[in-house]
């Protein structure tokens, strides 16, 4: 299934710091592979619940992982009712060395079970881990970063080398911490528009935030009045923007489409 199995104990360890593991926390790992950092979760004295998709993979831990202090199950994290699962109260520490092909999906589906996981320490293609982490302004900055800001802080923790897998990865990748909101960074009276307005607003992203919203079916002269409102220019573009610019759009239309029906 691609794995690249962490084999360097001093990255893991750091991975084990960033977390701050110790006895009695409670853990939860996603894909522990061959059981690197789950060891040292139990090493720590945490109790680990772990979730595995390849049955070859799992049969292998349930060898060599004896612990009554491990929960072991064999599926998909994607289609996992972890409420069902994992017993309250959380949060539970989340960590893990995320598959590189199902990271943003997965990530937004953990980020659902609000309080549940708090916080996340994960390990992901480095590429990956600039867009989550990345300001405005910058190449790397884009619909996954504003989204992802919008539900949650993220902090770059330290790259890892290739040479700290095996088999090695083409790429280098980047060990990353997410913590959850409690609340969003903006207000907003309609959270489906504001996401729709960055995923339009990224959708062409050499274009104007003016030309991308009206392609996407909005009225030329909402749109100028919702970006000087906003004291944004007509040629602004959306990297430029952060998330209480995007929020401020998402007001003025709003009230326009509010206009519109009432009308």
């Amino acid at each position: 299934m691609g794995q690249n199995f962490l084999v360097d104990r001093n990255i893991r360890d750091r991975i084990l710091d960033a977390a701050e593991i110790s006895s009695g926390d409670r853990v939860v790992e996603i894909g522990p592979g061959l059981g690197a950092l789950t060891s040292g979760f139990l090493e720590r004295g945490a109790k680990v619940w772990a979730v595995e998709k390849d049955r070859g993979l799992y049969r292998v831990l349930t060898e060599n992982l004896d612990s009554p202090n491990l929960e072991l199950r064999l599926e998909d994290a994607l289609r996992l009712d972890w409420e069902e699962w994992l017993p309250p109260p959380g949060p539970y520490k989340l960590v893990a060395n995320l598959p590189y092909y199902i990271t943003t999906p997965l990530l937004f589906r953990l980020l659902d079970y609000s309080g549940l996981f708090n916080p996340m320490v994960l390990m992901v293609q480095k590429e990956v881990g600039e867009r989550l982490a990345a300001e405005p302004g910058s190449k790397a900055y884009g619909a996954l970063s504003l989204k992802l800001k919008y539900y949650a802080r993220v902090e770059k923790l330290f790259n890892v080398s290739p040479h700290s897998f095996f088999p090695r990865p083409e790429v280098f990748s980047q060990v990353i911490k997410v913590a959850p909101r409690s609340e969003p960074p903006v207000n907003v009276k309609n959270e489906t528009l504001l996401l729709q307005l960055i995923e339009t607003g990224f959708g062409q992203r050499r274009k104007t935030m003016f030309n991308n919203l009206r392609r996407a079916g909005f009225v030329g002269e909402q749109i100028e009045k919702a970006l000087v409102h906003c004291g944004l220019g007509l040629q602004v573009r959306a990297e430029e923007l952060d998330l209480a610019d995007f929020a401020c759009l998402a007001f003025s239309l709003q009230d326009w489409k509010e206009g519109e029906t009432s009308g």
